[in-house]
């Protein structure tokens, strides 16, 4: 039964609405920031788990060639060498559907005689029968797709469909949808294109050869294979299953980043709601003194004001969950987009709801409030109902324990920096102690206001008088909640300070980094869907012809293929790099004289930054290399930086590469030009070269610049989301407590008011407070901002991608923290300071 204290302590909340509302405003927009990432998350998983699933079916094993696509030859060989009776050859390309906005797919050749063990694709229920399925096997350029996918990109059978595969274009009919296995909650969306295998084999160009050959093998036919058909180094055979999981841990990191930043705002939020419950407390600290001295226990003031607390997480949890859920599909696409250009082809159309997330989200909410509100439910709690009726003994206390947070301060500074520096390559462990040094700048925030205050006091009094001087003032006379709403605010600029910082020195590192690698003048590479991989699909020819273009001065080219190292794939370019060309490689460690000579002798290997970090080598390393030639012993010679991908991978000398990967296609050909030539007329020279439906991408070194900066900029829109949601939750902080001084000071403002002063004076005053807020804010967000940047650029990002970068202080970055926070303060004072301006004087010092 609910007791006549607890029935006062609702009636508070409702009587007081915009209050409660500010309260759960700020703990809902920290749920709504951390469900969105991780509807976000969970939503690319789920679709890169559905694409897996739909393309991988019942494959246990896949064999595949390490020099690209696999001879059909070894589908034959299967069959009668290994006696392997369940095997299906696959060709698997990434295409864009020219349909609307555009939608990235799947498209899989598969062979109708191979595949019902599979996938069972082919010999599904379709929409129209046997009819469609007959018209499917005996035309050409006839595909199927699912109903799911045909629904979302709005296809009909019958139509006509665009494909875009690198730069060419490809024109197929869909004459039939397969019948979607949806999940009830309808999440499934598959998105591939299915054709006869033949058919693939023309549209691609593949001729005997195919992508893979997926089979279901029992261990003994494994060990089969192994003995007969794997004695040719260049296959491999690998568990399908490995190949998935490999694909996605891939964005463990970018995950991880994402749900730690998300947390920020939650921090902030947390923030606010101290702030609340503290003003909550304040403001009926008459009420509370009567209880206590009416025999109400200490306990039953605890209890009452964390059920508040808890009351109000729980309207700002649901409300966050609603928002999160809208914000979801936002960050969905940004997510999504970074995804295929960082990693690999994945297209998101539905939100995943699961509620493991919807509980995370929750606990968060409630649980959060509740560990910001079990401070100020104990002060209520434990003072005396004689100091309760003081209202300054609130402000007096919190003055004598500035001495006492410094010290806290500086103990958790120690702390954080301490695991910082022993955490080794921990992410969370680095996001822990960059979270204690956030509070420790934080608990300086009662030194650093009343220092400031001291120092500004005089400055102000001299140019606005007694009544600027009173403003300034107030900032300190309200310390127990301006000190929290200007740690909010602080928390939230140094947080825009600290990603700016790291997004311009990144981008600043990988502006120097293209100019000094892209030096060719032309570009001639296979175009995939996925930015940083591009397919060995050039001729070997093509060299020779492109020497004998006039205007053409030297070439650099390369090879990607893999290989693997202590059982795991590794990425292996084979590079022939002009002599003239080799100061493009900007090396981080070895001597660039001896490397080259060893890289050319074949000992030796370059090897980038990021995957040097991974696998823990260092310049003079020795290591084994598995090629499909055999092992090659191999020392690292030199160690350089590279952007261009977070796996990493090392180079060796074309030459090399070619004997042990017996590889006659190159994957990319930097073309250099004698001076004075048109560039244009050399660009369409090697155009000629090559059909207009090919996939070969032949672009200018500002165009491969610019669009290397365009998929930079796209993987941090979401960081840049997250932080601008963050101050617009510190926003709201200065604005409850402006709003709580307002509610508080009513009869000091109304004493002001009957002694002479103006709403105007009374406005400018109020304005001088909030000016006051935002610039504390400010000279407390600046150094922690650079702190956060630091950690960011040297210690997250390195844990995270192995990606060392050279931090640059914009001065145009501090001076916007500064603007940010000054602004965001006089705007949130705005209203109370109208409400305070014009109360009537009369009402104010009513006493009831």
């Amino acid at each position: 039964m609910i007791t006549l204290f607890q029935k006062a302590g609702l009636r508070y909340l409702f009587t007081h609405p915009w209050q409660t509302f500010l309260s759960s405003l700020g703990i809902m927009l920290g749920v709504a920031v951390i469900l969105s990432i991780d509807i976000a998350n969970e939503s690319s998983g789920k679709a890169f788990d559905i694409s897996m699933e739909s393309v991988t079916g019942k494959t246990t094993h896949r064999l595949s060639s390490r020099q690209g696509d696999i001879s059909l030859s070894n589908y034959t060989k299967l069959r009668t060498d290994a006696r392997i009776k369940i095997s299906a050859p696959v060709i698997e390309e990434n295409v864009k559907v020219l349909v609307g906005e555009g939608f990235t797919a799947t498209f899989l050749g598969l062979d109708p005689f191979s595949e019902k063990e599979f996938r069972n694709f082919i010999s599904a229920d379709l929409t129209g029968g046997d009819t469609q399925l007959a018209q499917f096997l005996s035309s050409s350029n006839t595909v199927l797709i699912p109903e799911s996918f045909a629904r979302e990109a709005k296809i009909n059978s019958g139509d006509t469909l665009s494909l875009k595969w690198g730069d060419g274009f490809l024109s197929v009919v869909c004459v039939g949808l397969i019948k979607s296995n949806e999940d009830v909650s309808g999440d499934r969306i598959e998105q591939f294109i299915i054709s006869d295998i033949e058919t693939a084999r023309k549209l691609f160009k593949k001729g005997d050869f195919v992508s893979y050959i997926d089979l279901i093998l029992t261990p003994s036919e494994v060990e089969t294979i192994t003995k007969t058909i794997l004695k040719d180094p260049v296959l491999q055979l690998s568990a399908a299953e490995k190949s998935n999981e490999t694909a996605k841990s891939m964005t463990e990191a970018f995950r991880l980043n994402l749900n730690a930043m998300s947390l920020l705002a939650l921090i902030v939020g947390l923030f606010l709601i101290y702030n609340a419950m503290t003003f909550s407390v304040v403001q009926r600290r008459k009420l509370l003194a009567l209880l206590r001295a009416a025999g109400v226990t200490q306990k039953d003031i605890f209890i009452q004001v964390m059920a508040e607390s808890i009351f109000i997480a729980s309207i700002g949890t649901i409300g966050g969950i609603i928002g999160g859920i809208f914000l979801g599909k936002v960050m969905l696409g940004f997510v999504t987009q970074s995804l295929n250009d960082l990693y690999f082809v994945t297209t998101v159309q539905t939100v995943s709801l699961s509620p493991l997330i919807i509980l995370k989200a929750s606990l968060a909410g409630v649980g959060g409030t509740i560990i910001a509100a079990m401070f100020p439910a104990y002060e209520a709690a434990r003072t005396s109902p004689g100091v309760s009726l003081k209202r300054s003994s609130v402000e007096t206390k919190l003055k004598k324990k500035i001495v006492l947070f410094s010290i806290i301060s500086f103990a958790l500074l120690v702390i954080g920096v301490t695991i910082l520096s022993v955490s080794g390559t921990g992410i969370l462990t680095g996001y822990f102690g960059i979270f204690l040094l956030i509070i420790a700048f934080a608990l300086q925030t009662p030194a650093v206001i009343t220092f400031f205050v001291k120092v500004i006091e005089p400055i102000i009094k001299k140019l606005m008088g007694n009544r600027g001087k009173i403003g300034v003032r107030g900032v300190t006379a309200n310390m127990s909640r301006t000190s929290v709403a200007i740690a909010a605010l602080a928390i939230s600029v140094s947080a825009t300070i600290g990603v700016s910082t790291m997004i311009s020195s990144f981008r600043g590192t990988v502006v120097d980094w293209l100019e000094q690698t892209l030096v060719a003048d032309v570009f001639v590479s296979s175009q995939g869907l996925v930015s940083r991989k591009n397919e060995a699909v050039l001729d070997t020819s093509l060299i020779q012809r492109f020497l004998l273009i006039e205007g053409v001065k030297t070439l650099d080219f390369y090879s990607e293929g893999s290989g693997t190292i202590n059982n795991k794939t590794v990425e292996v370019f084979g590079s022939h790099i002009d002599p003239e060309n080799e100061s493009r490689f900007n090396l981080k460690e070895g001597n660039s004289g001896t490397a080259w000579e060893e890289i050319r002798e074949g000992s030796g290997v370059l090897m980038t930054e990021t995957f040097a970090y991974k696998w823990k080598y260092k310049v003079g390393d020795q290591f084994t290399l598995q090629s499909p030639s055999g092992l090659i012993a191999l020392k690292v010679s030199a160690i350089y930086y590279d952007y261009s991908s977070d796996v990493g991978h090392i180079a060796i000398d074309y030459n090399h590469f070619k004997k042990y990967w017996k590889n006659q296609k190159i994957s990319g050909i930097g073309v250099y030009l004698k001076d004075n030539v048109d560039i244009t007329v050399i660009q369409k020279n090697l155009r000629l070269m090559f059909p207009e439906e090919s996939s070969v991408s032949i672009r200018l070194n500002k165009d491969l610049r610019d669009y290397s900066i365009e998929i930079f900029d796209r993987t941090f829109v979401v960081a840049g989301l997250l932080h601008i949601l963050s101050v617009i939750v510190a926003f709201i902080g200065v604005f409850s407590a402006l709003m709580s001084i307002q509610l508080e000071k009513e009869k000091e403002m109304g004493i002001l008011r009957a002694t002479g002063l103006t709403p105007g004076q009374m406005l400018k005053m109020i304005s001088v407070q909030t000016f006051t807020i935002g610039l504390i804010a400010a000279i407390i967000a600046i150094p922690l901002g650079l702190v956060l940047a630091y950690c960011l650029i040297y210690i997250i990002n390195l844990r995270s991608f192995g990606w060392t970068m050279q931090m640059s202080i914009d001065p145009v970055v501090l001076f916007q923290a500064i603007i940010i926070a000054v602004s965001a303060s006089l705007l949130a004072g705005l209203y109370p300071a109208y409400k305070m301006s014009v109360t009537l004087p009369s009402k104010s010092l009513r006493d009831e």
